[in-house]
């Protein structure tokens, strides 16, 4: 299943998954599909991968997870897929890093996921600027899910 996700062959996956196949079966050094579906930015993949219960939150050799991925991707919609599917944003992989610090360029797209991904600063005693902070992410994340990739 890894080489069909790997080729984009999503029919493949399809009749893999349908059959009972492991959405996270992987071979040894390698990724999931699910990590190379958000390493290519193949939004399908990806959708099909978690609708059939892909680990979003798979830790692969490497120590890296989709998230890694679709960041490094420059795929804001894979990363959002991901989010959706309860994918941690916050977690580090083994050398430290979180996703947000796998976003350095200036590409729009970076700094798109910069902005959804990055962790909302920390306040000194307002408990209130807490609760503004979230209110803005979810209305930015509602936003960013109401457009028309996500609608329909």
């Amino acid at each position: 299943m890894v080489i069909a996700a790997m080729g984009g062959d999503v029919d493949l996956v399809l009749r893999h998954l349908e059959a009972g196949g492991d959405p996270d079966l992987t071979l040894p050094g390698i990724p999931t599909a699910l990590g190379f579906a958000a390493m290519q930015a193949d939004l399908e993949m990806t959708e099909v991968l978690l609708r059939h219960g892909a680990d979003a939150n798979h830790v692969d050799e490497a120590g890296h997870t989709p998230v890694v991925y679709s960041v490094s991707a420059s795929s804001v919609y894979c990363m959002a897929a991901l989010l959706r599917f309860g994918a941690d944003i916050h977690c580090q992989d083994r050398h430290g890093m979180r996703p947000c610090d796998y976003c350095r360029d200036d590409s729009p797209a970076a700094v798109e996921m910069r902005h959804l991904i990055a962790p909302p600063p920390v306040p000194a005693q307002d408990s209130s600027f807490g609760k503004g902070i979230r209110v803005h992410l979810r209305r930015k994340l509602q936003w960013f899910f109401e457009q028309p990739a996500f609608v329909g």
